[in-house]
């Protein structure tokens, strides 16, 4: 797990294309998910829930931080989502509870609900928007897919 001041550090560098913030503060979006394959199809990164796009701590819920570690690992190990095993921290930096994702480049494309998501500087991009699309292919990943668009 990550100290304080390196969760500080890394929340005051701002959002880039190997961290992203999420508001999250009592349930976890579908957006999160999103950026887990991103990272996951990238060279990983760190995903911090209870932080504004801003760089503002709100925390989590501390309340609902058990909860929301739980929903996250069962929804990231279904098979019929994303289907990765990941084992998200709950920390506390400025007296808020934050819950901070590690993910690891992955070694097989990653999908979220059948879609190939990419990392983009501080982005998540939808990627199948050509007929064809080859995705990682310099971090030995690809594979062609055909966009449904």
């Amino acid at each position: 797990p990550m100290t304080e001041a390196e969760l500080l550090k890394l929340i005051q560098g701002g959002e880039n294309i190997q961290v992203e913030f999420k508001r999250s503060t009592t349930e976890i979006t579908r957006d999160v998910y999103d950026t887990v394959c991103s990272f996951s199809n990238r060279n990983g990164g760190t995903i911090i829930l209870g932080v504004e796009d801003s760089g503002v701590i709100l925390g989590v819920d501390p309340n609902a931080a058990d909860r929301l570690k739980k929903d996250f690992v069962t929804s990231v190990n279904n098979g019929q989502k994303i289907n990765l095993y990941l084992r998200p921290e709950i920390s506390t930096v400025n007296g808020r509870t934050l819950l901070v994702i590690q993910v690891p480049s992955g070694s097989q494309v990653c999908r979220h609900h059948g879609r190939i998501f990419d990392r983009s500087h501080e982005s998540d991009i939808d990627s199948p928007t050509t007929p064809i699309w080859c995705t990682n292919c310099m971090f030995g990943k690809a594979e062609a897919t055909l966009s449904t668009r």
